[in-house]
């Protein structure tokens, strides 16, 4: 069974799915930062290791305040600050500055 993460590496970020050489790699994750783990088990950080390690450039924004930051910030590209965002209150706000930063790429 192909894992999400499997799932854009084989088959999302290809060219014959229309992936631009050239073009910068962007997964941007709306989480609460919380893993659905099996009980006794841990967060593997490896999948969003992986899409790093293939030039991906990974966002993370978090849903709430009570969000996980420290997963979160496992998950997206370094340096932390630059790649979380959290949605509170003023969520307009949050939306825009992810587009100014996507626009930068």
């Amino acid at each position: 069974m192909l894992s999400c993460v499997d799932c854009l590496l084989c088959d999302q970020f290809t060219t014959s799915n229309g992936a631009r050489l050239g073009a910068t790699d962007i997964v941007i994750l709306i989480s609460d930062g919380y893993s659905d783990v099996l009980e006794g088990e841990t967060f593997d950080a490896t999948a969003a290791e992986d899409l790093k390690a293939a030039g991906v450039t990974i966002y993370t924004v978090a849903v709430t305040d009570a969000s996980n930051l420290m997963e979160l910030n496992s998950i997206n590209s370094d340096p932390d600050p630059e790649y979380l965002f959290t949605i509170g209150d003023d969520y307009m706000s949050t939306a825009d500055e992810l587009l100014d930063r996507l626009c930068d790429q």
